[in-house]
């Protein structure tokens, strides 16, 4: 096989920068298993596959990061039992994620409580998904203004969820004093304002409702997570 593909010209492949693109050749091959295409969303493709030669913790090209919506959705309490760190919480569901599809870097949420804004979180820098190509925003500046170029669907492993998310957060990128599920350690009362993929707006941090979700509703939400 190895001696076909090098008559191919395929031989520059074999490297440990282009494992995607050797299982993309080897999946062209009509004889090969039908069950091949499933080895493009394990998660080592995000990770391994590093086609612009930066590492997994410098995003897509020099200087941008990464962005990705959880492949598992919660309720309103992200606080694990601890008192007062639903903010917390929110992070390490994130880096929980990010570590199990083995992305690298270090993640956090975007998550507004009192006092504390999404956007006052997330450093300057262009953020594509997870496939180092889908540009989302080009700059910080873009969050709150032009929002997201493309829809926000990608998770940490490369698969399309769509998911709706928690932010608590308004479309100028600050904190919704009352709709933040108590600081995301409730998930008995109140709401909680939810973003979407939509793009063109700065809406998306908020428009799933208009008057928040239920913080204990049974149409979980899933957490937008950027790359630090």
């Amino acid at each position: 096989m190895l001696g076909l593909l090098s008559g191919w010209g395929f031989e520059k492949m074999i490297t440990k920068n282009n494992k995607l693109l050797l299982v993309l050749a080897l999946c062209s091959l009509s004889a090969l298993p039908s069950g091949c295409a499933d080895k493009l969303h394990t998660s080592s493709t995000y990770a391994a596959a590093n086609l612009d030669g930066n590492t997994p913790s410098t995003g897509a090209a020099g200087g941008s990061r990464r962005l990705f919506v959880t492949a598992t959705t919660t309720d309103g309490n992200l606080a694990a039992g601890i008192p007062g760190a639903g903010l917390t919480g929110g992070d390490a569901f994130c880096q929980t994620d990010a570590d199990t599809f083995g992305l690298g870097g270090t993640w956090i949420a975007y998550l507004s409580v009192v006092g504390t804004n999404a956007i006052d979180r997330i450093a300057d820098h262009a953020y594509y998904e997870v496939d180092r190509t889908t540009l989302i925003f080009p700059n910080k500046a873009a969050l709150t203004t032009t929002g997201p170029s493309n829809s926000i669907l990608m998770g940490p492993d490369g698969l399309f969820y769509g998911h709706k998310f928690w932010t608590g957060t308004k479309s100028d990128g600050t904190d919704d004093l009352f709709k933040n599920c108590s600081n995301w350690t409730n998930a008995f009362v109140g709401n909680g304002l939810a973003g979407t993929s939509s793009t063109g707006s700065s809406a998306w941090q908020s428009d799933a409702n208009a008057g928040g979700v239920s913080c204990s509703t049974s149409i979980n939400m899933a957490l937008l997570c950027f790359e630090q």
